[in-house]
């Protein structure tokens, strides 16, 4: 009969009845997410504001965290158990990694910065090498966030175990520039044993991409070991190693590593590292190099070794005019033709000739001249289109005393087209 009169009573109180154990349900999981967070150890994440609002009003995400939250109370307890000398026993052991292990897992579900800040946490805790990858991965979910890569590098410092290097050298391929120096601050954290394990896994790596990301580290690195390391590479392995172990000394940008380049320079075989070690150069501290370079090119008895020394000087746009002055006085002609050809490059043969023309001097004069008979001759003839009347005059008689006979064309048509009988 309450059927007949009532037809929507019983789906009414299946209704009520329904929402009452929902609210009972989210009154149980608000008291017991709360007390969870209460009962974490870490003062710090006690203190966090943001902690007391990730139990949001979403009912499933509730649930997630408590389950989220559940687990991690149980890890940290047995972690902290790991501290104590008297309870280090074999069969706790493995319970700690089983655990850990399950910890590991659950990291899938995180969906939020907040939440990795978190599980960064217990990560750095745990100090195992286990967790290497899973803080990487973190990293690479929450890129844009720097206080995940601020929480990931600390929890990556705190595990002193060297074997975590592996992982972090493979990483280096696939890493952003804020990522490659937090990972680079790992591996300078472990010192001169830290390069030797580099070194060694350098040596057995196949993969072209993590040899160059090792390249990349020690460069990152620096220090005696690294560069007697990199120094072994600029005369051995393929080119594009080569290159990559003269970007890395580069890198480093001390004094110790300018001797190495420039014997790199001087003796390498392949045009390419060499056009490299040139190119880099501008990187490392300009005094020493130009030193460098300035005594190989006056004092080398090897012409081919001051023919890279001008080189080199050339790449850093140097004004060290007196350095070419007396190469390019030089008695041997191949030594004169490279300086000539870098004076001309670099703008300073037309620099003398302009103020020649405004001042005249003897030893400038040498200079142009024996430029001109190494075949340098465009800025000559470019200045016979000039209408200054002495500027043109000393160049004529600058061409005379060169005596190439690619100026003939050009003076011709001076005689032919000036009115200057003295011309």
């Amino acid at each position: 009969k309450l059927q007949e009169d009532h037809p929507f009573s019983y789906p009414t109180a299946l209704l009520v009845f329904l929402l009452f154990l929902l609210a009972a349900t989210n009154l149980y999981l608000k008291f017991r997410i709360s007390a969870s967070i209460a009962q974490i150890p870490w003062k710090g994440v006690r203190t966090d504001p943001r902690v007391a609002r990730w139990p949001s009003e979403n009912f499933l995400r509730k649930i997630r965290l408590w389950g989220y939250l559940k687990d991690l109370a149980h890890v940290e307890a047995i972690l902290r158990l790991r501290q104590t000398p008297s309870l280090q026993l074999k069969r706790q052991g493995k319970w700690n990694k089983r655990l850990l292990r399950k910890y590991l897992d659950l990291l899938t579900t995180i969906h939020c910065a907040d939440e990795a800040r978190f599980a960064l946490g217990v990560l750095g805790s745990a100090g195992s090498s286990r967790s290497v990858l899973p803080i990487l991965n973190l990293i690479r979910r929450f890129p844009a966030d720097p206080d995940v890569t601020k929480d990931a590098a600390s929890a990556l410092l705190g595990i002193r175990k060297i074997n975590i290097l592996r992982d972090i050298l493979i990483s280096v391929a696939w890493a952003d520039p804020l990522l490659f120096e937090v990972l680079a601050d790992v591996c300078r954290s472990f010192g001169e044993e830290g390069v030797v394990f580099i070194v060694k896994e350098l040596d057995h790596q196949k993969s072209h991409s993590v040899r160059f990301g090792i390249f990349r580290i020690l460069g990152a690195g620096g220090g005696e070991r690294a560069i007697a390391e990199l120094e072994k590479f600029l005369h051995q392995g393929s080119e594009k190693e080569r290159i990559a172990a003269v970007h890395a000394m580069a890198r480093i940008g001390t004094e110790r590593a300018v001797q190495p380049l420039i014997h790199g320079l001087c003796q390498n075989p392949s045009p390419s590292v060499r056009d490299g070690i040139a190119r880099f150069m501008a990187d490392l501290p300009r005094e020493a190099v130009l030193k460098q370079l300035t005594h190989l090119l006056e004092t080398s008895p090897t012409h081919y070794f001051r023919i890279r020394a001008i080189q080199g000087l050339e790449a850093l746009q140097s004004d060290s005019v007196e350095a070419f002055h007396r190469a390019i006085m030089d008695p041997d002609p191949r030594i004169q033709t490279a300086a000539a050809a870098a004076m001309e490059r670099m703008g300073v043969i037309q620099k003398i000739l302009f103020r020649y023309q405004e001042d005249f001097c003897e030893e400038t004069q040498a200079v142009l001249v024996n430029a001109g008979r190494a075949g340098i001759m465009e800025p000559f003839l470019s200045t016979l289109k000039s209408k200054e009347s002495k500027g043109l005059k000393r160049t004529v008689r600058l061409l005379a005393r060169i005596g190439n006979r690619q100026a003939v064309p050009s003076l011709l048509e001076l005689l032919n087209t000036t009115r200057d009988w003295t011309l």
